[in-house]
């Protein structure tokens, strides 16, 4: 099946955007300007209707934001990630060479493993971050495709703020989980425009620390994942055709305790998003950003 090209966007802000600007969770307008891409399919894993910043009763992935500050990559996945553990997985294509398709040995994702990206995405690095109980814990693993990694820290939350390491790279991740618009349960009416959408998990990480050469584009792969990290919704960043229904372990809906069964070259478009750096920023026009602004199917 033919793919359409990667959506590209003009970071107006880039740098600038984070002068003093905290990484909390929220106001992902303001720090990064227009979201580089929007939702356009309703959750297969519930329709969050809480408010409180600390806990969701649903997770959809409702736009993604992002911008670069020296060699640090700031992103901002607006939504909500359900607090019984359910699982955000960020997959991170900054060099040359990597895997496109995920290995079985990556540690403590291997349930990831045989996951496919679309032709162009070769994975350098593999995120997953989780929380639950009462009071609020958040937990992450992480792996470089080099087999770096593991469990990277994790516990009571403390200043809506946890600092992990990844190969010798600081990542600070921080949330807020009150969004209760964005979109519904899948089939049924949007609640508010995805795009607006501007509280999520936020995400600073030391690209440098991993060898990005501060030159190279970088792509963004992610989606809501079961507790086990073996069921994946329909909550994917690129998005998916209209009416897709949880992609489970097979792609399909169905679990089989891994997703070796995932290709995302089945699907139209591409499950990634490229963040231009800050030398190219230059050559992506205002048309150019307009139009990547909604992913259709």
């Amino acid at each position: 099946m033919m793919k359409t090209l990667c959506a590209t966007a003009l970071l107006a802000t880039t740098g600038a955007a984070f002068a003093g600007a905290p990484i909390n969770g929220a106001d992902f307008d303001s720090k990064y300007g227009p979201a580089l891409w929007s939702q356009n399919i309703g959750t297969g894993f519930g329709n969050n209707d809480d408010p409180s910043v600390e806990f969701a009763n649903g997770s959809e992935i409702d736009a993604l934001y992002g911008s670069i500050s020296g060699t640090t990559l700031f992103l901002g996945v607006a939504g909500n990630l359900q607090t019984n553990f359910n699982k955000l997985n960020i997959v991170l294509d900054y060099a040359a060479g990597g895997q496109n398709q995920l290995s079985t040995d990556l540690p403590n994702l291997g349930n990831l493993g045989g996951l496919t990206f679309d032709s162009g995405f070769e994975a350098d690095a593999v995120l997953s971050f989780t929380g639950g109980n009462d009071p609020i814990e958040w937990y992450v693993d992480g792996a470089l495709v080099d087999g770096t990694g593991g469990f990277l820290g994790g516990g009571p939350v403390a200043g809506n703020q946890l600092t992990v390491q990844l190969g010798g790279a600081d990542i600070t991740f921080s949330q807020d989980n009150s969004n209760v618009g964005g979109v519904g349960n899948l089939g049924d009416p949007f609640d508010s425009d995805p795009a607006l959408v501007s509280t999520g998990v936020e995400i600073a990480i030391d690209l440098g620390a991993l060898g990005w050469d501060g030159v190279t584009p970088i792509n963004i792969a992610g989606w809501i994942n079961g507790s086990g990290n073996d069921f994946m919704s329909n909550q994917v960043i690129g998005g998916l055709p209209d009416g897709t229904g949880n992609l489970g372990g097979d792609g399909a809906g169905n679990f089989i305790g891994n997703l070796s069964g995932i290709d995302f070259n089945q699907f139209a478009g591409n499950q990634f998003i490229t963040i231009p750096t800050p030398g190219t920023l230059g050559l992506v026009g205002l048309a150019g950003l307009a139009a990547i602004r909604r992913r259709r199917a």
